[in-house]
């Protein structure tokens, strides 16, 4: 009874998910062409790539007290 009431009111939780990560599995699926594109050097130059721009935007944890 209360499943019925969420989905009647709440709508479906997984459809819901579903709907916020369809556009950008859509964005990273067309991305893919230019990364099969790659050879091995060149796919490990980009990892290395998005490790620094990562680590740029994501602050170092504080460390413990």
């Amino acid at each position: 009874m209360l499943q019925k009431f969420v989905k009647t009111f709440g709508g479906d939780p997984n459809k819901k998910e579903i709907e916020k990560t369809t556009e950008i599995v859509a964005q990273v699926n067309a991305l893919e062409a230019d990364f099969e594109k790659l050879s091995d050097d060149e796919l490990r130059a980009k990892t290395d790539v998005f490790r620094a721009h990562i680590s740029a935007a994501v602050p170092p944890p504080a460390p413990p007290p």
